[in-house]
């Protein structure tokens, strides 16, 4: 009994479609003047073994999404302003916005839009706890005080494979009292070639 569940487990994580695992490039982009805004983007990898992702956030996040953890801390005199939904994954040939959330669930829902074998459909209740920690993760917008942070998930489509070769995640903060908007941008690439 235990070689047949083993053997249905390996074949649905075989038979799933995971995006592929994003290594940053050198040359990061950050406005000048930018030292007092630090922006920290980390890809989310949740497939494997014991996924340090996986564990952290409690669902298979690479299953369904591209997503990447941001930190966005404010160690200027004002008021800054974040919007997740202004975030772009640009590749050669495309360029994506962010999932809000209804777009994320819904996008989790339909597994990514992609047709997909169900051995075992998961229950109601594991659907409804990851739907659960999906909308926890996400990255809220709205302001972030002197000294304050945002941190969270950002959602995209998954990025395909054959699209990877370089990705950039491009994110904007406008700081309040002068309307100014700062860019940053991050450089992915799926095969960790610069």
């Amino acid at each position: 009994m235990k070689s047949l569940i083993f053997l249905l487990f390996t074949l649905v994580v075989a038979c799933t479609s995971l995006s592929p695992s994003l290594s940053p490039l050198d040359h990061s982009n950050a406005p000048d003047g930018s030292e007092t805004i630090q922006v920290v983007v980390k890809p989310v990898v949740t497939s494997g073994i014991r996924s340090e992702d996986e564990q952290k956030w409690g669902v298979d996040l690479s299953s369904y999404f591209t997503a990447f953890e941001v930190r966005i801390i404010n160690r200027t005199n004002t008021e800054i302003t974040f919007d997740p939904g202004s975030a772009r994954l640009a590749s050669v040939d495309q360029k994506s916005f962010s999932l809000n959330e209804k777009e994320a669930i819904q996008y989790y829902m339909n597994s990514s839009g992609e047709p997909v074998v169900t051995l075992i459909p998961k229950s109601s209740a594991i659907i409804e706890d990851e739907t659960k920690k999906i909308r926890a993760a996400r990255v809220r917008g709205g302001e972030i005080e002197s000294g304050g942070k945002k941190e969270g998930l950002i959602f995209f489509k998954k990025v395909s494979p054959k699209k990877c070769k370089e990705v950039t995640l491009e994110l904007d903060v406008a700081v309040r009292e002068s309307g100014e908007k700062k860019s940053f941008s991050f450089p992915f690439s799926c095969d960790g070639t610069s």
